[in-house]
């Protein structure tokens, strides 16, 4: 597709992109928009049912049944629908999932804000990925138990300190190879590594852990100085500790100098 496109109601089924290396279904690099679209048994080596190269894709409660890519600094959004596979992003722009009601696993991804809000279902990584994103990302699921959990654990994951790292779920988990800036949290439990610097937060954004926080940040520094932070126990390990809260805080083990 190389010119702006829609296409509604709609199934494709059995695209067979054996020898293609992108787009076993749909190659785009304009702007496409699927609306209530399926698409089942695509296969190619990238992207078996959409492989989105620049433009903008836009898919609206639609089932895609195999995998889609976006590279070429293209701009996604995905509403509602699903997708099978992990979420592959090369070099997105503005990455945008949301009223979106099952698990969701992601891929490689390289963008520059991602933003991943689930009705329910956990948000995971595939084994071997890594999420960079140089602006803002933003994950949040409102499912219930261990449908509500964040984990992020993969430790060549980079987010910018440009951006802030905003997450609202069960049990969050963020392993960041970069210095870490967090925006707004807000979980039962939470388990931060900032392997590459201080763990700060963004001005006039606040963390709220009803149950234990652990954050790591072994020879850096763990600043949060907003007033309304919130933390049931909190678990510390750096080289020194700025810390605001709001309400009684239980400390835990805290491995630090000052």
């Amino acid at each position: 597709i190389y010119s702006n496109t829609t296409i509604s109601n709609l199934t494709l089924t059995a695209a067979n992109g054996s020898g293609l290396i992108a787009g076993g279904a749909i190659y785009s690099n304009s702007t496409l928009r699927l609306d209530n679209v399926v698409i089942n048994n695509a296969t190619a080596s990238l992207g078996g049912a959409i492989y989105q190269n620049g433009g903008y894709a836009n898919l609206n409660s639609s089932t895609l049944g195999n995998a889609i890519y976006v590279t070429g600094q293209a701009n996604l959004t995905i509403t509602g629908g699903s997708i099978a596979g992990p979420l592959a992003i090369d070099s997105g722009n503005v990455i945008t999932v949301t009223n979106y009601g099952q698990a969701l696993q992601l891929g490689q991804i390289s963008a520059r804000s991602l933003t991943v809000n689930l009705l329910s279902g956990a948000i995971t990584q595939a084994t071997g990925t890594n999420v960079t994103v140089s602006g803002a990302a933003n994950f949040a699921s409102a499912g219930s138990g261990t449908n509500g959990n964040i984990n992020l654990g993969n430790t060549t994951n980079n987010f910018y300190t440009t951006g802030s790292i905003s997450a609202s779920g069960t049990n969050i988990t963020i392993e960041n190879a970069n210095a870490t800036t967090l925006g707004r949290i807000n979980d039962a439990n939470l388990t931060v590594n900032s392997s590459g610097g201080n763990i700060t937060q963004a001005t006039g954004t606040n963390l709220t852990v009803s149950g234990t926080a652990n954050l790591i940040a072994n020879g850096n520094q763990v600043q949060l100085t907003n007033a309304t932070n919130s933390f049931g126990c909190l678990i510390l390990s750096s080289s020194q500790v700025d810390l605001n809260t709001n309400g009684v805080l239980s400390l835990g083990s805290v491995n630090t100098v000052t």
